[in-house]
Parts: structure tokens; C-alpha cells; sequence
């Protein structure tokens, strides 16, 4: 198998508070499908679906760790989203307080984690079916999500895992920004490794003309 078509394994967290449809999204990634009385999760659940990024010419086999989001189970996040590659946050469109966890509590446990950058973070606004696009107070309340991804340099989708809406796309272009990543940390130790290889010794000639200065000079 060439380089080139060598999968790779790239493993996303799925943070946010309870109720927001996280375990939904997970299924309709990996299975297609919705279950409208999903239970809650308890602790975290594990999916994993093969898929195949067209922008670097390869196949990921992406790791999707759905964490818990009541409060009782906050403190075994961490332990999940260590060595992620990438997260999806994720909050509730028709509950503006989900949105408000997110930004107030998940997104600052995850940071750390995240080495402090939000570069392979994306947060997903679910059950976009479940809002009207019309109202104003909604459109507010969309803007100001837009804002603050914006000023934190986080993408936004708007999906639903009921429907599928951009499900697909929000793994996709997170896989995609991960590879990217991945490709010029080692371009840039190719670079530091040439570098290193090509770097001009000290000349034994020049050393052996000093020594000999030194020696002709004791002799005089």
C-alpha cells in the first residue's frame, strides 16, 4: 500500500452538556441513523467509522469518544479527551443556556487538552431542524454564537442529527484540518532534519593550521 493511501487514525471527543444530541450525532456518523428516545450516556460511548478525505488522497479511520454531560460525570471527561486530535463541541439550538455551558465550562476543560489552541476545534449548533429561522430572537441568539466562534477562531455548522444535516461535513472538515496539521509537522521536521544534515563542520584543516601555528610557536 502506497503512503499515500495509508490510513490514518484520528480520534475526536464529543463535548458538551446533557441533552444536546451528542450520542445522536455519533450514531448518524457512523451507522446513519437516529433514534428519537436515545438514552442518556453514561461515563462515554465509542463509535468508529472508516472514511475518506479526497482533499490529501487517503482514508482515517476516525475515533469518536461521546463523553458524558450530566454534572455528575464531568470529572471523567479529562481522562477522554487526552490525545484527542480534534474536538467537536457540541450544544442544543432550541436552549441557549446549553450554548452558555459550553462556552462558561466545556470549552475551558477542553482547552488544556487541546494544547490551548482551538485550531481542531468545531462547534456544532444540533436540532437545527428544531428551530424557526424566522424568529428574531433566534437569529439573535445565533449571531452571538457566530460572534464568539468567530473571535475564538472556531468554526461553526449548524446540524441535526435527526436529519443528517452537515454531519458528514462537521467530521469531515475536522479530519481534513487534522491531516492538514499532521502534514506540515512533518514537513517541518523534514525540513529541521535536512537542516541538521547539511550543516558545515568544523574544518579539521583549519583546526590542524592552528595547532601547528601553535607548535611552530613554542619552537621559535
Amino acid at each position: 500500500m502506497s503512503k499515500s493511501n495509508k490510513a490514518s487514525s484520528v480520534k475526536v471527543v464529543l463535548v458538551g452538556p446533557s441533552n444536546a444530541g451528542k450520542t445522536s450525532i455519533a450514531k448518524r456518523f457512523t451507522t446513519d441513523q437516529f433514534d428519537e428516545f436515545q438514552d442518556m450516556t453514561v461515563g462515554s460511548a465509542f463509535f468508529s467509522k472508516q472514511i475518506q478525505s479526497s482533499r490529501h488522497s487517503t482514508s482515517a479511520r476516525v475515533e469518536v469518544w461521546d463523553t458524558a454531560g450530566q454534572e455528575k460525570y464531568r470529572a471523567m471527561a479529562p481522562m477522554y479527551f487526552r490525545n484527542a486530535a480534534g474536538a467537536l463541541l457540541v450544544f442544543d439550538q432550541t436552549s441557549p443556556s446549553s450554548f452558555d455551558d459550553v462556552e462558561r465550562i466545556w470549552l475551558p476543560e477542553l482547552l488544556p487538552h487541546m494544547k490551548n489552541s482551538t485550531q481542531f476545534i468545531v462547534m456544532c449548533g444540533n436540532k437545527c431542524d428544531a428551530i424557526d429561522g424566522t424568529d428574531a430572537g433566534v437569529a439573535q441568539f445565533l449571531t452571538r454564537v457566530e460572534a464568539m466562534c468567530s473571535s475564538r477562531g472556531i468554526k461553526f455548522f449548524s446540524t441535526s442529527a435527526k436529519s443528517g444535516h452537515q454531519i458528514v461535513d462537521v467530521f469531515t472538515y475536522l479530519v481534513d484540518e487534522i491531516l492538514d496539521g499532521r502534514a506540515k509537522e512533518a514537513s517541518a521536521a523534514k525540513a529541521d532534519r535536512s537542516t541538521a544534515s547539511t550543516a558545515v563542520p568544523v574544518s579539521m584543516t583549519a583546526a590542524g593550521s592552528s595547532s601547528n601555528s601553535e607548535k611552530g610557536g613554542c619552537c621559535k
